[in-house]
C-alpha cells in the first residue's frame, strides 16, 4: 500500500481533529529493500544490501523480504536526510519512530562493502559499532531539522549499556517488544530512559493465527485474548522512582499475515479492553468488564467496523444470565 502526501496530510488532520497524534515509523537500517535497488544503475553505489531473496534467506535477514541499508554509502545518509525533511513537513507528532528492528549482522558480514571495514569479520561487536554510529548520524541529521523532536527505537542489541553513549537519554525513547519475563521496562528505566511498553506475549494482536514459514501458529503464539490483555498489570515491574519514565503502553498489530479483510476483527474489541486497562487501570478483573465491553463491541459494529463479539447475542439480550468462569 502506498500513501501520497495528500493521503498523509488527510490522515494527520483527521487524527488531530479527534485528539490523536500520528507518529510515523521509518525503520532503519533493516527492513529496507524494495525501492532502494537502483543505486548501482545510477552510479551511486549499493544503497541496500541482501535484498535479493533466495533459499538462503535466513543467512540474510530474520524474515523475507530481506534488505538492509549500506552504512558505508554516503548517499544513504543524503537520501535519509531528504526523507526526514519530508517527514517533518507532513507529521506534527512530538516523536518520530526510527525503528532499529531486527538488524541482522550476518547481512553485513556477507557484504564485503561492510566487512572490509572490520578486523574481526566473524564476530558481532564491530558490526554493532557500525550500526551504533549509523544510528547516531541519522538521528543527529533528524535533530538538525527538528531539534525538539524525540526519537523512538525498538529494544535491540543497540539499546544496551555498551551503546547507550550513542543514545541521549533526554531525546531517545526505547520501546520494548520482548516477553514480559525479559523485564525490559525495568532495565530501560533503570538506565534513565523513557519507555513505551509492548510485550509480545500480551500486546501483539497478530499472534496465534498461522506461521509465515512454519507449520504452527506463528513465533509469538498463542492468541492474546482480551482477558489476557485486560489483566496485564501496568506497573511493568519498574521502581517507584522510575514510574515517571514509563510513557505508556502500545497495542501492536503487525500485518505479515493480517490482511485488510481481517484487520477489524483482529483489533476490535480487544483494543477496547486494552484502552480501559491503559487509561483507567481498574482494580477489578475481566469478568467485571465483560458487560461493558460486550456493549462496546456492539457500539463499534454499529459504526461499520467489523469487530468480533465477546459473547453470544443472547447474552446481550439477557444481562447477567451468562455465567462466567473466573480463575
Amino acid at each position: 500500500m502506498a500513501y501520497s502526501q495528500a493521503n498523509v496530510k488527510e490522515l494527520v488532520a483527521y487524527a488531530k481533529a479527534h485528539g490523536v497524534q500520528v507518529t510515523p515509523e521509518i525503520d532503519a537500517p533493516a527492513h529496507v529493500g524494495a525501492g532502494w535497488q537502483w543505486g548501482l544503475d545510477f552510479g551511486v553505489g549499493e544503497l541496500t544490501l541482501c535484498w535479493a531473496n533466495s533459499p538462503t534467506v535466513y543467512h540474510q535477514c530474520w524474515e523475507a523480504p530481506c534488505g538492509q541499508l549500506n552504512p558505508m554509502n554516503e548517499k544513504v545518509y543524503d537520501l535519509l536526510d531528504k526523507i526526514w525533511g519530508e517527514m517533518t513537513d507532513l507529521f506534527e507528532s512530538d516523536v518520530y519512530h526510527l525503528g532499529g528492528d531486527e538488524v541482522f549482522t550476518q547481512c553485513w558480514k556477507n557484504s564485503t562493502v561492510v566487512s572490509d571495514h572490520v578486523s574481526n569479520k566473524t564476530g558481532d561487536d564491530e558490526y554493532f559499532e557500525i550500526w551504533a554510529k549509523f544510528q547516531e548520524r541519522v538521528q543527529n541529521n533528524l535533530w538538525k531539522r527538528a531539534p525538539k523532536k524525540k526519537i523512538q527505537l525498538w529494544t535491540s542489541d543497540l539499546t544496551t549499556d555498551k551503546f547507550f553513549k550513542y543514545l541521549p537519554k533526554d531525546k531517545v525513547i526505547i520501546q520494548t517488544w520482548g516477553p514480559a519475563v525479559n523485564n525490559e521496562p525495568r532495565m530501560i528505566t533503570d538506565a534513565g530512559y523513557q519507555t513505551v511498553v509492548s510485550f509480545q506475549d500480551f500486546h501483539y494482536l497478530d499472534c496465534g493465527f498461522n506461521g509465515i514459514d512454519r507449520k504452527d501458529n506463528g513465533w509469538c503464539a498463542p492468541y492474546k485474548t482480551w482477558q489476557m490483555i485486560y489483566e496485564q498489570p501496568l506497573d511493568f515491574n519498574v521502581t517507584a522512582n522510575n514510574a515517571r519514565l514509563v510513557l505508556g503502553s502500545e497495542l501492536v498489530m503487525w500485518t505479515e499475515v493480517s490482511g485488510e479483510a481481517a484487520l477489524d476483527t483482529r483489533v476490535w474489541p480487544r483494543a477496547s479492553a486494552f484502552a480501559e486497562r491503559a487509561w483507567t487501570n481498574p482494580s477489578t478483573r475481566w469478568d467485571k468488564a465483560m458487560p461493558r465491553l460486550t456493549i462496546q463491541a456492539y457500539r463499534i459494529i454499529e459504526t461499520g467496523v467489523a469487530a468480533d463479539l465477546l459473547q453470544p447475542h443472547w447474552c446481550r439480550q439477557h444481562p447477567g444470565e451468562c455465567p462466567l468462569i473466573v480463575w
